[in-house]
């Protein structure tokens, strides 16, 4: 999968002494080799972070979410999640309710 991952995103960083997955969120855009800022929500509370992409979980290295990695291997899964309206849901802000701008 991409190893390139946007502010805000939320991914799995694994502890150096393997202690598992925790959550953590990407401070800034990921350069083509996805080395990243993190902040990394663990058992001790929030730190921030650079770390690794890996493929697979590593030690001191964060990766994907499974869902994330399955979602990615569906047909257009890899598309972004955005609240705005697609070009081609046929609506436009004018018909889109006042609850939903």
């Amino acid at each position: 999968m991409d190893p390139q991952a946007t502010a805000g995103r939320i991914v799995h960083y694994y502890a150096p002494d393997g202690g598992g997955a925790c959550a953590a969120i990407v401070n800034r855009d990921t350069g083509p080799a996805g080395f990243a800022q993190l902040t990394i929500f663990g058992p001790h509370g929030p730190m921030v972070r650079d770390a690794s992409y890996s493929e697979e979980p590593a030690p001191g290295c964060w990766s994907w979410m499974p869902y994330q990695k399955a979602k990615a291997d569906t047909p257009g899964g890899n598309q972004s999640e955005s609240a705005e309206p697609r070009p081609d849901s046929g609506r436009t802000p004018e018909s889109t309710p006042s609850s939903e701008k």
